[in-house]
């Protein structure tokens, strides 16, 4: 940190467009948040294409931009238990020793206090960040030496972030999610599939109908989705792959249970894993979570529900991602499969006319 405070936006914007060396930071930010604030991360180096760029976060956003290929490197804080104190002040004295013009705190909400903290102890030249307005609404923590004040009108989550960098001066150039799948993790996630019974000669449909245990307002019904999966097998050939962690489990049953064959499932995989398989899909269904910002960071063809949380704020940016946006009324299996069938057409066209 350096010692003088309320840099304006114009001095704070000019020295990051000057800076070699750049720190960016997300620190208490779920995994969701981080990934819907990648955009961030593609902007700068669209900005500042000479700048070499770090990223600093915690072992909860660490998956969503640990193979970015724009960053140098990733750094993890250490979470907090025995050790983890005498981590931080290792990493941070390695922060420091790289002499950073400048870094940004990318997340939209503010950081804990544990991260404020934390940031406070950093020697960068300059740390920009959105509103950074204590947690009890006091006051400011005297941690930013710029604040870029958060909008004030309702906006998407993507825009939300990138106003930090519109109060910069930095240009927005692309609003789309960015997920890295490195050619080590395709190819795993094609083992995967080919041990789950699924083949190249055919198009795969995954979905991932789960999320009832800690949401169960954004659960689009079993049977309807058993509906909309069988009526792809029947219908267009398309093969199947259910999606999921353990807790899921009783939906998965459930959408089994109204189906005839056995349908593939991939369960409890790691965040590489999954990134990796929702890459090699060629279309994919869910509904509100986690996996609606992957989805749309690896580019595949996605129908995403939104049930009770408002599309308009939360769906990602992108032609390949299609969305129902009336979270006061549960689309019925019908209306669903009238949206996806053309998009499942559409996606086998594709695969005919690419010779697969």
């Amino acid at each position: 940190m350096s010692a003088t405070r309320e840099l304006s936006p114009q001095e704070a914007g000019d020295r990051i467009h000057a800076a070699k060396q750049l720190l960016l930071v997300a620190l208490g930010a779920s995994l969701s948040e981080l990934l819907a604030a990648a955009p961030v991360i593609g902007n700068v180096r669209a900005a500042l294409p000479q700048t070499r760029l770090w990223f600093l976060t915690d072992r909860v956003g660490a998956p969503a931009v640990l193979d970015h290929p724009a960053l140098e490197a990733v750094w993890i804080v250490p979470d907090s238990g025995w050790g983890a104190s005498l981590e931080r002040r290792l990493l941070a004295r390695r922060i420091n020793q790289h002499g950073f013009d400048a870094a940004l705190s990318i997340s939209a909400y503010p950081p804990n206090a544990n991260a404020m903290s934390f940031l406070r102890g950093l020697k960068v030249g300059l740390l920009a960040g959105l509103d950074d307005v204590s947690e009890n609404g006091t006051g400011r923590n005297e941690t930013y030496d710029c604040v870029i004040p958060c909008p004030d009108e309702a906006r998407n989550v993507v825009d939300h972030h990138l106003a930090l960098l519109e109060g910069l001066g930095i240009s927005i150039v692309d609003r789309m999610h960015h997920l890295e799948v490195t050619d080590r993790q395709r190819d795993r996630a094609r083992a995967l599939l080919a041990e789950a019974g699924l083949t190249e000669d055919r198009p795969v449909l995954g979905l991932l109908p789960g999320g009832a245990p800690r949401h169960p307002e954004r659960q689009w019904p079993a049977s309807s989705y058993a509906a909309v999966l069988q009526r792809a097998i029947l219908e267009l050939e398309y093969q199947v792959v259910l999606l999921g962690n353990t807790e899921d489990a009783p939906t998965l049953e459930a959408v089994q249970a109204f189906g005839k064959a056995a349908i593939p499932r991939l369960v409890d995989l790691p965040f590489e894993d999954v990134k990796a398989v929702l890459s090699e899909l060629d279309f994919f269904i869910t509904h509100d979570g986690d996996a609606v910002h992957m989805a749309a960071g690896v580019r595949v063809p996605s129908y995403v529900m939104f049930l009770s949380t408002p599309a308009w704020k939360w769906a990602p940016y992108g032609s390949h991602v299609a969305v129902w946006s009336e979270p006061d009324r549960v689309p019925t299996s019908a209306e669903v499969w009238g949206t996806v069938r053309p998009l499942l057409e559409r996606t086998l066209a594709k695969r005919i006319s690419a010779g697969l």
